[in-house]
């Protein structure tokens, strides 16, 4: 039983380190791609922060 759940956690944060790695190459890509448009990242930055933080909370429940 204990190995199992140990198992559990290690995929579990594994799948953590992947999805934010993945959210911050989007990110930068994004930036990267459009530095003149300053608004648009502001306000997308604020969406972006809070949809990826509710994706985490969904994949770890």
């Amino acid at each position: 039983m204990r190995p199992m759940y140990q198992d559990r956690e290690t995929v579990n944060t594994h799948g953590l380190f992947l999805s934010l790695m993945i959210a911050l190459y989007i990110h930068t890509l994004l930036v990267l791609c459009s530095t003149h448009k300053t608004l648009y990242i502001d306000t997308f930055n604020n969406h972006f922060s809070k949809s990826s933080l509710l994706s985490v909370l969904i994949f770890m429940s």
